[in-house]
This record gives structure tokens, C-alpha cells and sequence, in this order.
């Protein structure tokens, strides 16, 4: 499977350090393992001492995650730790003209500071492709993020908008599900038969043919509420409709084929008595999740989904899907830019991009992975 990953994906990979003001600011790491079909990235904490190299630990051992995420979140937090408390440990070089009264102060002031050090932030996705979709396994710490598109560019999932609302009951007509449970459907009908639906749904027109009018007979397991950390979850009522997307249908697309597929539950799957899941740039900041702090905590999380072949996945920091006001704002600018991107004119591209940041708020360090799929065009 990872090799499969390599043949199919490749990556786009750019850091580009705060550079509008006199602070010198350049913590952010981004990597691609196509061996392994891993992309990672890590912004590390501008307030804490030697958070890039934080985030460089954190990326260069995200390939780890792949096998066991919470196994491997504490490995890398283990190592974080360990980190912190050789520089606290470590003698402390203080400015030659300090004079003897002062040293022992700045002394415990500096150790202060490296009790909070090597903070970052973690988002990273691990592609498995299969026949027809990918399945990704997703770790996210902070406020980096990822986002997905499908070919034409709408946006297919994100990791701010995946916070599912709990519902208020769950009793004999009802099941709670959660994202990656694995569900036993009935396809009704194709939802170009119910335009109406499409409308309440929000799925644009030219997308319509795409998309299953389903009903949910059972739910099979519950891989995504015992299996991963953090997952939110939804009740649903047994006799609800719900619209689910051809790929995750696969090869039952015909509501009389006779067949009763499973599928998983996926954020992509519109519930007609929830409104779509939106994402928003401009929400109010608040105290971030890093590790290693957070690593025993409820505060980072994992995710299970499955996506067309032909998706994009983008990883970026906050400075980077900040400088946009949505999601298809920050896609057509990848658009626009790519062959920019790739050659000498990236510096120029990015520094317009720190100044359109900088009007919104201040600049930061900007950084993204660009996962896109191999041989577009055949696709």
C-alpha cells in the first residue's frame, strides 16, 4: 500500500519564514514520505524556546503515526520531553557584562523559559490508497490544519469543521454514529430525482449526479468512538434519509442492484436535518493545543475517512490558510500559483502572500503541504 501511495501522489512542499517586521521568526517544518504516503507539519510555538526544532523533531517522526497514532503521538512527545529537560539541565550561557548580583536571576529566568520549550503544533495524513477511494488517517494538535478538495475543487472535508454536533437523544430509533463507524445502507434513489434535497443539502447542481438518496438499516461496529481519540459524534434517527456521495458507494451504484453496501460514516455525508459543515478562517482565536503538553490531554485528535483518488490535500498552518477568508479562496489561490510555486518566482508569490496576511492581522511564518494526485490531467 505505501507503495501504492508513492505511484499515485506526489507533493508540493513550501515554508516561507515571517519576514514583514524586525523579529526573526522561522519555525514552521512541512514534510512528504512518499514511500509512505505521509505528509506532515509543524508550526512550532513562537513563544517557546526552541520550538523549530520541536516541529522538525515532530515532522521527520510522523511517519511513525501510520502504525498506531496514539502509540505514536506519545513516542514523539516522549522524545519532546526528553529534549526539554536536557536543555533545562544544560549550563546557561549568560551575557558576559551581567554582573554577579544579576546572573543568578537570569539563570532562573532562562531555566523558566525552557520548562516551556520545544512546543509545536502537528497536523499529518497518512494516505492508503485502495481501487477505487483513499483512506486517510489523520492526527491533528493544534491549530494547523488540513484541508481536502475534490478535483473540481469543492471542498470535501476539514479538519476545523470536523467537531460533530452531539444530538439530545439516543434511544431505540435512533444510533449514534461517529465519523469511520462502518453502517449497513439501502440506496433509495439517485439524487437527481429529489432536486429539492439537493437544494436543502447545498450540493451545487453540476455535483447532483454524484450523490445517493440512502437509508441507514444498522450500524456494524464502532470503529470510529473506541478506535480514535477525539471523535465526535451525531444520533441518527433510523428512518432518516441521508445523502452519501457515489465514491464512498463504490461499485453499488444502482438503488436496484439488490445490494445492501456498507460504508463508513464520513463528514462528506450530508444529514438533511443538519446543516452542512462549514469552515471558517475568521473565528475568534483561542488557546492553542502542542505538544508535548497536550499529549495525554483530549485535545488532539484523530480521524479515519475515505476520499476519491483524484483528491487534493492541503496541510497548512495557520499563517498560511489565515491569509483567506475560505476555503475556495485559499484553493484558487493554489490554482492560480502553481507554476509560480515551482520555479524562481516562488519568493516573490510568497511575499505578496505575507503582505495580504499582514493586513488581516500581522504576518506570521506561512507554510503548506500540497498533496496532489499524479498524472491530473489522465484522471
Amino acid at each position: 500500500m505505501p507503495e501504492a501511495a508513492r505511484k499515485i501522489f506526489d507533493a508540493l512542499c513550501v515554508v516561507s519564514p515571517y519576514c514583514l517586521g524586525n523579529e526573526e521568526k522561522n519555525q514552521d517544518r512541512v514534510g512528504w514520505y512518499p514511500a509512505v504516503g505521509v505528509a506532515s507539519l509543524g508550526d512550532g510555538v513562537t513563544t517557546s524556546a526552541r520550538s523549530g526544532e520541536a516541529a522538525e523533531t515532530a515532522v521527520n517522526l510522523s511517519p511513525i503515526l501510520r502504525r498506531n497514532a496514539r502509540e505514536g503521538i506519545k513516542a514523539i512527545s516522549d522524545l519532546l520531553f526528553t529534549r526539554r529537560l536536557e536543555a533545562q539541565h544544560a549550563p546557561i550561557q549568560l551575557p558576559e557584562h551581567a554582573s554577579s548580583t544579576m546572573r543568578p536571576m537570569l539563570e532562573h529566568a532562562a531555566r523558566e523559559q525552557l520548562s516551556k520549550s520545544f512546543q509545536t503544533t502537528l497536523v499529518s495524513l497518512c494516505l492508503t490508497p485502495g481501487d477505487e477511494n483513499v483512506v486517510v488517517d489523520g492526527v491533528v494538535c493544534g491549530d494547523s490544519a488540513f484541508f481536502v478538495f475534490d478535483a473540481d475543487g469543492t471542498l470535501l472535508a476539514s479538519s476545523l469543521a470536523c467537531d460533530i454536533p452531539v444530538g439530545d437523544s439516543d434511544d431505540a430509533d435512533t444510533m449514534r454514529v461517529c465519523l469511520g463507524d462502518e453502517l449497513l445502507i439501502k440506496i433509495v434513489s439517485h439524487l437527481s430525482e429529489h432536486p429539492g434535497l439537493a437544494d436543502k443539502a447545498e450540493i451545487r447542481s453540476q455535483h447532483i449526479d454524484r450523490w445517493f438518496v440512502c437509508k441507514v438499516l444498522d450500524k456494524c461496529n464502532n470503529n470510529g468512538s473506541k478506535k480514535r481519540q477525539g471523535a465526535g459524534s451525531i444520533v441518527l434517527k433510523k428512518d432518516e434519509p441521508i445523502l452519501v456521495p457515489g465514491y464512498l458507494v463504490g461499485q453499488y451504484l444502482s438503488p436496484n442492484s439488490g445490494h445492501y453496501p456498507k460504508i463508513w460514516f464520513s463528514e462528506t455525508i450530508r444529514l438533511l436535518s443538519t446543516p452542512p459543515p462549514t469552515t471558517s478562517f475568521n473565528s475568534p482565536g483561542s488557546a492553542t493545543a502542542v505538544l508535548p503538553d497536550q499529549v495525554d490531554s483530549k485535545l488532539w485528535r484523530e480521524y479515519r475517512e475515505q476520499f476519491p483518488l483524484d483528491s487534493h490535500f492541503v496541510l497548512g498552518s495557520d499563517g498560511f490558510y489565515g491569509s483567506f477568508d475560505s476555503p475556495s479562496e485559499l484553493w484558487a489561490w493554489l490554482q492560480r500559483h502553481e507554476t509560480q510555486l515551482r520555479n524562481q518566482q516562488q519568493a516573490s508569490v510568497m511575499k505578496a502572500l505575507h503582505t495580504q496576511l499582514h493586513a488581516k492581522r500581522n504576518d506570521d511564518d506561512i507554510s503548506f503541504v500540497w498533496v496532489y494526485p499524479m498524472n491530473r490531467e489522465a484522471r
